[in-house]
């Protein structure tokens, strides 16, 4: 039999024998375990481990910490609701509410049809030479593009007159050289449609338009079409000037039934924000859906007809 024995206080040793053998024997071989380990892990007094500075100062290893991801990057380029209320209201909210970076960049009376007066494909080529590489890029065309096109100097013809032969043609040309020139083939494309308008003609033509946006998207990788047609109309999609926001009736259009109030970009903003940041964050898929009820029975080529991209 093994025989352990213990010192006491007095300094004799006593011995011990049975169970109490086992408890004492097993007590001092962790005890003498736990003691290793602590003056393994000792530091020296006064001074640093490896990788620290003297007097605890953490090591530089424990210092890097996961950088933040890079906020995606927006370019917003459009006429006169971009350089207005509605984009500047939009921009501030995809970087407010969903931590995107946007650039805007917004020109009053322009559009596609007449690049005399300022080419938006060659500008937007530029902007993203500048700024990018860009994550995403927003648009809205359209309020000043029912109108004769410009072909150029000695050009035959010079203009394409609006309901001409040919116009539907150049016009989607444009339209696709300018998703080209915006995304660079890489980013993606969020086109906002045209509201319903006030004045009976131009309400024909910004309709028409859509649907040649959307049946150029369509056919687009990464490329989705916000409709608003819906947005700002009534029940049936026709104008109006005033809505129920809460408990009152606010105006939404200003008095030319083109251009919105504030209370109208806001409400816009609210809409379509959430539509694109959550389907840029992947927080929604694409829905492919076809012409909407209110363009349906007007569309006139299988190709306007297609489904697009269109996000709810």
């Amino acid at each position: 039999m093994i025989l352990l024995t213990m010192r006491t206080r007095a300094g004799d040793d006593v011995a011990l024998s049975g169970r109490r053998q086992w408890v004492a024997g097993a007590a001092g071989f962790f005890t003498a375990l736990l003691s290793g380990a602590l003056a393994a892990n000792a530091k020296p007094p006064g001074g640093g481990g490896q990788g620290e500075a003297g007097g605890g100062a953490p090591s530089e290893a424990a210092a890097v910490t996961a950088k933040p991801k890079a906020p995606l990057r927006v370019l917003m380029v459009g006429d006169s609701m971009i350089a207005g209320a509605f984009g500047l209201f939009l921009e501030r909210r995809l970087e407010q509410d969903y931590g995107l970076s946007v650039d805007r960049s917004g020109k009053s009376s322009t559009g596609l049809s007449r690049p005399d007066f300022y080419d938006w494909i060659a500008e937007v080529e530029k902007l993203r030479g500048r700024g990018g590489p860009y994550d995403a890029v927003i648009c809205m065309f359209g309020g000043n593009d029912g109108q004769g096109q410009y072909m150029g100097r000695g050009a035959d013809p010079t203009w394409i007159r609006y309901g001409e032969a040919g116009w539907d043609d150049e016009y989607r040309r444009r339209v696709v050289a300018f998703a080209k020139a915006a995304t660079g083939g890489v980013s993606a494309l969020y086109w906002v449609g045209m509201p319903v308008m006030g004045l009976d003609r131009l309400h024909a033509r910004m309709r028409h338009l859509n649907r040649i946006y959307r049946g150029e998207l369509c056919v687009r990788p990464r490329a989705n079409f916000i409709d608003i047609w819906r947005t700002l109309a009534d029940s049936k999609g026709r104008f109006v000037q005033r809505k129920r926001l809460g408990r009152k009736r606010v105006s939404i259009r200003a008095g030319d039934g083109v251009h919105l109030t504030s209370a109208g970009a806001t409400y816009l903003v609210k809409d379509v924000a959430p539509r694109i940041a959550n389907h840029l964050l992947g927080r929604s898929a694409y829905t492919f859906v076809g012409a909407s009820p209110v363009d349906a029975h007007v569309a006139s080529t299988p190709r306007e007809s297609a489904s697009a991209n269109v996000l709810p």
